[in-house]
């Protein structure tokens, strides 16, 4: 088993802590990218930028760790949506791990949840989304 592993922390608050922080690591045909932080107009290049590179190598899937998001809007998903085009492109999968509740709930709000729906029969990518409360409905996409 090869395992790559890179951790990048990316612009730097006027407090020396990153708005964003990208790990990647590789697992065979599985790579797993962990995002950390704010994901928005500023940083969202970043995350493109990175799966593009991930593209590349043309893994059977790509997991993208959301749990420690503490910020997505409309940039941030349009970058998911573009990552996952990418990975497609490529003959992968995207799919997205733990996200964090502020990531839950724009994929909520948006209807965009479905689109980085795992195959649930492979406990390495299940997706932790939280079922519809009562009077929401979840329309397929």
């Amino acid at each position: 088993m090869s395992i790559q592993q890179m951790s990048v922390p990316v612009t730097v608050r006027s407090d020396e802590e990153p708005l964003l922080s990208l790990g990647l690591s590789s697992h065979g045909t599985v790579s797993v990218i962990r995002v950390s932080g704010e994901l928005d107009m500023s940083t969202a290049h970043l995350l493109t930028d990175l799966v593009k590179i991930v593209a590349a190598s043309r893994p059977a899937r790509v997991v993208v760790d959301m749990a420690e998001v503490t910020f997505l809007c409309a940039d941030g998903l349009r970058a998911l949506i573009t990552a996952r085009d990418m990975i497609l492109a490529a003959g992968g999968q995207l799919v997205l791990a733990a996200p964090s509740p502020q990531t839950q709930r724009i994929l909520t709000i948006t209807q965009t949840y479905c689109l980085f729906r795992p195959d649930t029969s492979d406990p390495t990518t299940r997706i932790a989304l939280r079922p519809p409360r009562r009077g929401e409905v979840h329309r397929a996409c």
